[in-house]
């Protein structure tokens, strides 16, 4: 029961390799959380189907992954979701990406450090938990093929973050969490997370505002000028495909450009 509750990886099939010695091992289950389409096998992976880390045979490989990334990644989904957060334990750390290397972050970090220490902040005001916030790779290890990088980097997901949840990293046996525990680890993570859902809505708000500034009917007469020569120059971009598409046209039928 124990090695059940412990389980990592989740229940596929067996494979079998040869070790170093010759001898046949098999062992079942990949680790999801390497098995993200996001430098894949790059780094804090194993290829080891043995090995704890164990990433899978190819990005995907299995069915787990791919239901999320299939939602995700829908018609009715894509482009729609603003926040993606993934529960794991534990070390208290609220981890934004990249997690495949060190210093190494998306373009938009600022405001996602900002958001996660909001949240962090908001968390510890209700039974002073500490938590740390930072990329995978700087407060843990470097690891490739997680989730959340895929989801920031490929599905363009705004605000992405790993949650590492009570106790801290002193805790030898954090993996089994006192049930007392329970309540108040739930309580902080949600208050957390209610941050990072204020932070979406405040987004959506300013999209709206400007979508609705009418003053952008009336512009400025000294724009018109600038406005019409930078169309233009668009407009020729389009014109000179259109002329070369009928070009190859005539060069098909006559076999020359010549007439």
């Amino acid at each position: 029961m124990f090695q059940v509750r412990l389980w990592r990886k989740n229940r596929s099939p067996f494979v079998c390799e040869k070790d170093q010695w010759g001898r046949n091992r098999c062992c079942r289950g990949v680790d999801l959380n390497r098995n993200f389409d996001f430098h894949f096998k790059e780094s804090g992976s194993s290829d080891d189907p043995c090995a704890e880390i164990y990433q899978g045979k190819a990005p995907f490989s299995e069915p787990e992954t791919r239901a999320v990334r299939d939602a995700i990644m829908s018609n009715r989904y894509r482009g729609r979701i603003d926040a993606f957060i993934t529960l794991h334990t534990y070390s208290q750390l609220w981890i934004h990406p990249y997690g495949h290397r060190k210093d190494t972050y998306p373009g938009d970090i600022q405001d996602l450090y900002k958001v996660g220490k909001n949240a962090t902040d908001a968390l510890s005001k209700l039974y002073g938990t500490k938590y740390i916030v930072g990329s995978g790779a700087d407060t843990l290890y470097p690891a490739s093929g997680g989730s959340e990088d895929w989801a920031k980097q490929t599905a363009g997901i705004k605000y992405v973050y790993l949650l590492e949840l009570r106790p801290d990293e002193k805790n030898w046996d954090g993996f089994i969490l006192d049930e007392r525990q329970l309540i108040p680890t739930a309580t902080e993570t949600w208050a957390g997370i209610r941050v990072v859902a204020d932070a979406v809505i405040e987004r959506a708000n300013r999209k709206i505002t400007r979508i609705n500034d009418w003053d952008g009917f009336i512009l400025d007469e000294r724009q018109l000028i600038p406005t019409a020569t930078e169309t233009w120059a668009g407009i020729r971009v389009v014109a000179d495909a259109v002329i070369e598409r009928a070009n190859r046209k005539i060069t098909r039928i006559n076999g020359t450009k010549s007439f």
